[in-house]
């Protein structure tokens, strides 16, 4: 079998010009078609035809469908490479001598080749890196570097600097790719982060407002009635019809805490109306509002939370546990978290997946205690997203969980603050759907079509 690195060596040095498909005709093209209904089987064979297959369709015409595609496939490849260590060198040595016509596909199959090297079980051990597979993966970066000026190579020297524990060099790379990305350079999604990274010296001398100025107005329309921890959902009223439903029917069957409140973006009367509805399911409810614009809605979203989280505690009175709005409840969420211990507690991964500071610390799963502290430290987090978020351009993917893993590291480093630690058995008890695009559709049908 051939490798990868060998399939894309023979299209390369050909020479040839793909012609260009309409973008009907490349959205039905068989590859595609066939890489989306056998992914959960899909062979290493098949990952390195279906590579050569995209390869020779995709042009900058299609920067978005091949983002998409590669993503759908890049499980399979990390696989392969990882059962074949040959192929793996293969790949990093056609690299290293810069033996790619299209850019975009050596800046690619470098983001996975340096994932690969990163989650091999010899890099890491029990208490972080090993000095020596440490000097060999800096070595292999520099190696590629040598033989192609890759947008990637600045990607993943921050990473190793950020998992040395060196904040202030670690941003310094990533801004090199993040100034060379907005440039024109290529970037896949998963490395966007680079654009809203924050060092640990930037937060020493972090001096701005709390809240950015576009940011609507907060509206508590009503609080959930009673005692005790609540559970708090962001999001706008697409998600509130796809996922409300669902989601409160499992904390009425599973949470001993039967609270949740919705912070809805952007409402219209559908919201009063979806509220009223999801009354009576056993749950306590309530729910707050604001409106904003913004380029790309999508990442500030994710981040709304954050911004909002010091001023709801004050409003709220109460304990918040935060959780993302397309998930349900299949255990006992509160009790987990209050054996973490702490006046807060996060979501922390380990070396993989967090070799990044966007990928260390989860947005998903959030504890907010009702406690001076708490609203200290989200009012930090707060002030770094107000510092990182430019609602004028589409770059602010992964801004919400580089400001709070860059918070934690602060709370962490410089105050006798300790928080908890939510760890597996916390995620266990959340069931996050990820096959959505269908019950979307549905849900954006009934929005429009209901007001």
């Amino acid at each position: 079998m051939k490798s990868p690195s060998v399939v894309f060596r023979s299209l390369s040095i050909t020479g040839r010009r793909v012609s260009l498909l309409p973008l009907k005709q490349f959205a039905r093209h068989p590859s595609l078609k066939q890489a989306k209904k056998t992914w959960a089987s899909v062979s290493m064979d098949q990952a390195t035809k279906f590579h050569a297959k995209l390869q020779a369709v995709c042009s900058e015409s299609f920067e978005h469908t091949l983002n998409k595609d590669f993503r759908l496939n890049r499980g399979a490849t990390v696989a392969a490479f990882l059962s074949d260590n040959t192929q793996l060198e293969d790949a990093a040595n056609s690299l290293s001598r810069g033996e790619f016509s299209d850019t975009r596909m050596g800046e690619v199959l470098y983001d996975i080749v340096f994932e690969c090297w990163v989650r091999r079980p010899a890099f890491w051990t029990a208490m972080g890196p090993n000095r020596e597979a440490y000097a060999e993966l800096r070595r292999n970066v520099h190696l590629i570097a040598e033989g192609h000026d890759y947008l990637f190579t600045d990607v993943a020297l921050g990473s190793l600097a950020f998992l040395a524990g060196n904040s202030d060099q670690s941003c310094g790379h990533y801004r090199k790719a993040a100034k060379r990305s907005s440039e024109g350079g290529y970037l896949d999604q998963p490395s966007w982060g680079v654009h809203t990274v924050s060092s640990q010296s930037e937060l020493l001398t972090l001096d701005g407002p709390l809240l950015p100025s576009w940011l609507g107005k907060l509206d508590i329309v009503s609080a959930p009635s009673g005692d005790g921890p609540l559970y708090l959902v962001t999001c706008d009223e697409v998600y509130l019809a796809a996922f409300g439903a669902g989601l409160v029917e499992s904390v009425a069957a599973r949470s001993p805490s039967k609270r949740v409140h919705f912070h809805i973006m952007n409402p219209t009367r559908f919201t009063n109306a979806e509220m009223a509805r999801l009354e009576g399911v056993g749950v306590k409810l309530g729910f707050s509002t604001e409106e904003f614009s913004a380029k790309d809605i999508r990442p500030v979203y994710t981040a709304i939370r954050f911004l909002r989280m010091a001023e709801l505690l004050d409003e709220l009175r109460c304990p918040i546990i935060s959780f993302d709005a397309d998930a349900t409840l299949t255990g006992d969420l509160v009790g987990e978290v209050m054996l973490a211990g702490g006046p807060m507690g996060f979501r922390r991964f380990p070396a993989f997946p967090g070799f990044h500071p966007w990928r260390k610390a989860s947005a998903g799963l959030v504890y907010a205690g009702n406690n001076d502290a708490t609203r200290q430290f989200f009012n930090l987090v707060s002030m770094v997203l107000t510092s990182k978020l430019d609602p004028s351009h589409g770059r602010n993917w992964w801004v919400d969980q580089n400001a709070l893993n860059a918070s934690i590291d602060y709370l962490t480093r410089f105050t006798n603050v300790r928080w908890g630690n939510l760890g597996p058995a916390a995620a266990r008890c959340i069931n996050f759907i990820e096959r959505k695009g269908d019950v979307l559709a549905m849900a954006r049908s009934r929005v429009t079509g209901e007001f």
